[in-house]
């Protein structure tokens, strides 16, 4: 097991003074496909890793690293004071691979989870900070006042909450259910999301699934059976105004090419496109 200081003191790279610095511009490779940014420093002789955040319920975090064909490594926070991270692996992980290799690994690795760890207590306390009066009143069965400041701190931090959830909510919905349309109905390509009007106001509640060709597959929204609705309440948290919502960034009018009207390309999913979609994407 290797001890590694993943951060310096402000200014100084991972890996010390003459350490590879991150810059905006793109690096010169010759002979092999250019990496992002992000990967700077990661190991060219090794496919490039997945990473996964773990959060533990007593609020630990940690970042599982894994290479195909190699295995998975964790890395924490031994000395949140200094930013140093260690790691813990699996008998057999990472065997085949050397050590001067294995450091450049855990540097990146380091550097990277404490990035993703920043980024997330970040979130959780701006969670929290919404959360936090709500939480006392429970405990002591009386709501306390706050001032005019401790009021516009909350609904600024609501805010941000919300608006954040309310766009993983929308897109995650998207996503689900370009993939119940695949399932399916393979050979579909777009979906034509349809907007119904009630006395509540407007909203997604259907859709016309199309192949590559343009010839329709299925109509969802027309008869409200059972099967349907496993499809059609999925639809319900899409934002029906087009020109603001999350998902329009996956249309066709997004990809600039008209298929039909201007609305029309504005309100049709293209559905692989949907249906690969992940937080971050």
């Amino acid at each position: 097991m290797t001890d590694i200081k993943a951060r310096q003191p402000e200014g100084i790279p991972a890996g010390g003074q003459f350490a590879p610095t991150f810059h905006n511009e793109s690096p010169v490779t010759l002979g092999t496909a250019e990496r992002r940014p992000e990967l700077y420093g990661w190991p060219e002789s090794l496919p490039e890793p997945e990473l996964k955040l773990i959060i533990a319920d007593d609020c630990t975090i940690s970042t599982a690293l894994n290479v195909e064909g190699h295995g998975t490594i964790t890395i924490f926070t031994d000395n949140p004071s200094t930013g140093r991270c260690d790691y813990e692996q699996f008998a057999g992980e990472f065997d085949d691979v050397d050590g001067d290799t294995m450091e450049q690994v855990v540097a990146w690795a380091s550097e990277r989870h404490l990035y993703m760890e920043a980024d997330a207590r970040a979130e959780m306390k701006t969670a929290a900070e919404a959360a936090r009066a709500r939480i006392a009143a429970a405990a002591t069965g009386k709501p306390a006042s706050l001032s005019d400041d401790e009021l516009a701190d909350l609904k600024g931090n609501t805010d941000g909450v919300l608006a954040k959830a309310r766009t993983a909510h929308e897109l995650a919905g998207m996503a689900l259910f370009s993939r119940e349309i695949l399932k399916r109905h393979p050979e579909a390509a777009t979906a034509r999301l349809e907007v119904v009007g009630a006395d509540n106001g407007e909203f997604i509640g259907g859709a016309v699934i199309t192949d590559g060709d343009g010839n329709r597959v299925a109509v969802y929204g027309e008869d409200r059976h059972e099967d349907e609705n496993t499809v059609t309440d999925l639809l319900l948290a899409l934002d029906s105004d087009a020109g603001n919502a999350a998902w329009s960034e996956y249309t066709l009018r997004a990809e600039g090419f008209s298929v039909a009207s201007f609305e029309e390309d504005s309100y049709t999913l293209n559905l692989t496109k949907a249906a690969d979609w992940a937080p971050g994407a």
